[in-house]
């Protein structure tokens, strides 16, 4: 049902601006112009709040799930006495990480790299 509703919403979107566009050249009725033309305005402005909101929440499901597993990884080798281990790693993890409002700052590559040398680190000892 989703997925209906997203290809409703991206059919409403590309159909208002093109019928704005054909009745400013085929409707005489001034008032079904203006309120394609404002339906149209709308639409887009709608379209631009959007989508830096959708980035947000796809990057809090990418952030989360990421730092799920480092959380889940630091645990599971803390039981098992491995804490000097999951020290080191968090403390280049955080000599690694540079956030920035910019860009994702490769969170996701740093936390993997933690996991794997933890995992690693824990089976050569």
């Amino acid at each position: 049902m989703s997925i209906l509703i997203v290809i409703l919403v991206a059919l409403v979107i590309i159909s208002l601006p093109i019928a704005w566009l054909i009745s400013e050249f085929k409707v005489k009725n001034r008032g079904i112009r203006c309120t394609l033309g404002i339906l149209a305005i709308l639409c887009s402005f709608a379209v631009a709040w959007m989508t830096p909101q959708l980035i947000r929440l796809n990057y809090n499901a990418w952030y989360g799930s990421v730092s799920m597993v480092l959380i889940e990884t630091a645990i599971e080798k803390i039981e098992a006495g491995d804490s000097e281990i999951v020290l080191r790693e968090l403390k280049l993890l955080q000599k690694e990480y540079k956030p920035t409002y910019e860009n994702k700052a490769h969170y996701d590559d740093l936390v993997n790299e933690t996991i794997k040398r933890m995992q690693h680190a824990s089976k050569e000892k």
